[in-house]
């Protein structure tokens, strides 16, 4: 728990003009260094970029599941990831790479009809395979749950089945997840989400369910279910054993606002 608690205020502390990048070896060795502090970390991650509308790209539209994950992957318009990308940025001076994901929207085949939140495995591989890339560049990863056709919604409705459904839902995703990516050193980091995560609990959820908003959350309780969300994420992590005992995990803010708004209100798990 302290290492994901350190990170966030790590991530709030650290300024990324003073960070000095590390030099390391293409590839990931699995290994870990138990000693690192999340600040220490935070520096040592150096100018950060974000791999955007890509694999957290979706359609929500298209009304049926592909087994084909290149479908969403470019279904915003961009060209599929290659290794040359992560070269170019490494080469450009950033060191750490954002990896956005929509696992529920892409990778399962209409989850909450079917009551099933298994992810494919080919959309699995093929962001590891993405991870991979950047890896080999020598970047820091950071792999999250990113807005994922809005389904942050189902948390806040008031429907208490629909709003539990969306936690056992999360829990599987992650222990999926988490499982998958186990062994990977601590050079990539889990994130529970985006930055939307407490905004989107006002978020209608059409790609899941027709009861997601029946009236906005009061900040109290906003506040209360983002830790819930995020504190269920970490222990997730954990406990899938391996090197996610000590990975670092990272949890957002309800709203992407100042550091002083998220210390006053939001728990860190």
């Amino acid at each position: 728990m302290k290492r994901a608690f350190l990170f966030c205020l790590a991530l709030l502390l650290s300024i990324p003009a003073l960070a000095r990048a590390e030099a390391r070896a293409a590839g990931d060795d699995g290994s870990l260094r138990p000693a690192l502090t999340a600040v220490e970390a935070t520096r040592l991650m150096g100018n950060g970029i974000n791999l955007g509308n890509t694999m957290e790209a979706c359609d929500t539209t298209r009304g049926h599941f592909s087994d084909d994950p290149a479908a969403y992957e470019t279904c915003w318009g961009q060209p599929e990831t290659t290794p040359q990308m992560f070269a170019a940025m490494k080469a450009a001076g950033f060191d750490t790479v954002r990896i956005p994901v929509a696992w529920m929207t892409n990778a399962t085949e209409m989850p909450f009809q079917m009551k099933d939140y298994a992810i494919s495995e080919a959309y699995l591989a093929r962001v590891r395979q993405i991870v991979d890339y950047a890896r080999d560049a020598g970047m820091y990863v950071i792999l999250n749950d990113h807005w994922d056709g809005g389904w942050w919604g189902m948390f806040g409705s008031e429907n208490p089945e629909t709003a539990a459904f969306a936690m056992e839902a999360y829990r599987g995703m992650w222990a999926q997840i988490a499982g998958y990516f186990r062994d990977y050193s601590d050079y990539l980091i889990f994130e529970s989400a985006n930055e939307d995560l407490g905004g989107g609990f006002d978020a209608n959820s059409p790609c899941y369910c027709d009861d997601a908003v029946a009236s906005y959350l009061p900040d109290d309780e906003r506040y209360a279910l983002a830790n819930r969300i995020n504190q269920a994420f970490v222990d997730t992590v954990r406990a899938t054993g391996g090197n996610n005992t000590l990975r670092f995990c990272s949890s957002p803010d309800t709203t992407p606002t100042s550091p002083r708004r998220w210390t006053a209100a939001s728990g860190c798990p």
